[in-house]
């Protein structure tokens, strides 16, 4: 009798091209940064700061520290890789729409992007799992004008006064990409670390412009901020799987009377999984340089420079990643269902920008979020029952201190996980997830105050790969 192990080709070959079409679009991943927001709030700092984790957590809320699945990829915590059964490979994309309110002003925005691509797979059954992936770390677009009085002398005439519009534009963004490893380091306890890169270009230009006839030269000033420096993410979950408890519940019962009503009894024992997380990362400075030049434009034009006062002088410095720390906890029944709940807090007042402080606050967040998913099992017949359902709110007090007043962050999320193969005992955890989220920024304050829907749509393929097939 003859034995041997071989690879099954067709599903290898496709497997590859997966890859291989995730790997081209990593490369990509620079320029879709710059068309995920149209928020004059993206002035400050580093830009608007984007979600990075995945549409299934996201649609719950965003919790992730406690969330620890077998074939659910959370990169939020590095330590949930060590839980990994399967290699699952996912990409996200959104699509955003809302308005922006300043007084009796509206403006409509719609954005569409791409927001993540992830890999991760268990690499040993000692519970060693790794992962990598890319995702926009933060987004800039902006054009806020404003009108300047200008004092313009004329000869034997009075001085004349012009309304000049100064217009300020910003661009860019920077990029994540990381890679990460987590491992169990006894029964109740995994610990894990994800290396990141951040880098990329935040571009900002102010223009004055004034009306042709009052023959003043208008002038630009432009300043190109090229970032990039690791940061390092520490994580750990403590989890305690199948603990036999007894839930309460309702039980129709008949009385003495014959008359049947609902009463609430201890149900029998189930197996539930409660899992706590940390992750935290050290204050980190990112090297940068920054190039600025400041020219003049010709009378009536924008793009005619006439002359060159500064032309790229560049600065090198550093940009400040403040210290920041999550922690949360989630507990699951027997992977039907799931509830978290998250909290963290960052310390974006440390936050410098080439030696200056941008007049940012500290931030903190909490999260909390559930998933229902009726019927795991194999066989099960009804499809709706194998759809995942999900629902979350987000709180947040951003980094953003103006005027006096803190912008803050509401949302609210829901979401729903479609299977997408065919129901055997690998391939069943891939699916679609589509989820929506209505947020408002600034309602809490005089300022802008923004509101946006948001349609997230998220792939997961969910496989075992690196499998050997015996035949004789």
């Amino acid at each position: 009798m003859y034995k041997a192990h071989n690879w099954q080709p067709i599903q290898v070959k496709n497997k590859i091209n997966i890859l291989f079409t995730v790997c081209f679009l990593f490369q990509t991943f620079n320029s879709f940064s710059q068309n995920l927001t149209q928020s004059p709030y993206s002035f400050f700092g580093v830009g608007d700061l984007q979600y990075i984790g995945s549409a299934t957590l996201g649609n719950m809320g965003q919790v992730s520290q406690g969330f620890r699945r077998k074939y659910d990829l959370n990169i939020l915590n590095p330590a949930s890789y060590s839980a990994l059964a399967q290699t699952n490979l996912e990409a996200g994309a959104m699509l955003n729409y809302g308005t922006l309110k300043s007084g009796s002003s509206t403006l409509n925005a719609s954005l569409s992007g791409l927001t993540y691509f992830n890999f991760g797979t268990l690499i040993s059954k000692k519970g060693i799992g790794i992962a990598f992936g890319a995702a926009p770390y933060s987004a800039l677009g902006y054009d806020i004008r404003r009108t300047t009085v200008l004092k313009v002398d004329t000869f034997n005439a009075p001085e004349v006064k012009v309304n000049a519009t100064t217009s300020q534009l910003g661009s860019g963004g920077l990029t994540r990409a990381f890679f990460g490893v987590g491992t169990k380091i006894n029964k109740y306890l995994s610990a894990g670390v994800n290396v990141g890169y951040i880098f990329g270009q935040i571009d900002s230009r102010m223009i004055q412009t004034a009306p042709a006839q009052y023959y003043i030269f208008n002038w630009s000033a432009e300043r190109k901020d090229n970032v990039n420096g690791f940061i390092i993410e520490y994580g750990f979950q403590s989890h305690f799987d199948s603990l036999n408890l007894s839930l309460p519940k309702y039980k129709t019962v008949i009385d003495s009377n014959g008359f049947e009503h609902k009463k609430l009894v201890r149900s029998h024992k189930n197996p539930i999984s409660i899992n706590a997380g940390l992750t935290f990362n050290a204050e980190t400075n990112l090297t940068g340089n920054q190039r600025y030049s400041f020219r003049t434009l010709a009378i009536g034009g924008l793009d005619l420079g006439k002359d060159s006062i500064k032309t790229d002088e560049t600065i090198t410095g550093s940009v400040t990643i403040p210290f920041e720390i999550k922690y949360g906890i989630a507990i699951t029944n027997n992977t039907n269902w799931t509830v978290a709940a998250d909290f963290g807090t960052a310390a974006w007042s440390n936050y410098s920008s080439f030696g200056q402080n941008k007049g940012l606050q500290n931030s903190w967040h909490f999260n909390v979020g559930a998933c229902w998913l009726p019927d795991i099992k194999e066989d099960s017949r009804n499809y709706f029952k194998r759809l995942e359902y999900r629902i979350g709110y987000r709180m947040e007090q951003t980094n953003l201190f103006i005027d006096n007043q803190s912008v803050n962050i509401s949302s609210y999320h829901c979401g729903i996980g479609i299977p997408i193969a065919e129901r055997d005992r690998y391939k069943k955890f891939s699916r679609v997830n589509v989820g929506f989220e209505y947020l408002t920024r600034g309602a809490n304050t005089t300022l802008i105050n923004e509101q946006f829907y948001k349609l997230t749509i998220g792939l997961v393929f969910s496989d075992k790969w690196f499998i050997k097939y015996k035949y004789d």
